[in-house]
């Protein structure tokens, strides 16, 4: 079951999600690589998804060091309140979960 945690403070929460998932993913639209060229079936998956207007290029930074891949959804502009459910469903549907 997917979790939605509150706001929290960037570098800790990445801090955090290193330790707590085999995948850790940002989304962001100018990222090369598509959610759906990953190859790997992890057994757990941390998303980060931007606010409205986008994650700043320091907060990108700050994931990348924490080894969070880039991954674009492709060129289409989600609102905040659908990124991460989108993102959901294609790896779900990827992977056979449904």
């Amino acid at each position: 079951v997917p979790e939605i945690l509150p706001a929290q403070v960037l570098t800790k929460w990445c801090a955090s999600a290193v330790l707590a998932s085999d995948l850790r993913l940002i989304l962001d639209p100018n990222a090369t690589n598509k959610l759906g060229s990953i190859a790997v079936h992890p057994s757990s998956v941390t998303i980060l998804a931007g606010p409205e207007g986008g994650l700043s290029n320091k907060e990108i930074e700050l994931a990348k060091q924490n080894n969070f891949l880039p991954i674009s959804l492709g060129p289409r502009i989600l609102r905040t309140e659908t990124t991460a459910l989108a993102a959901i469903s294609v790896l779900q549907a990827k992977w056979g979960d449904f």
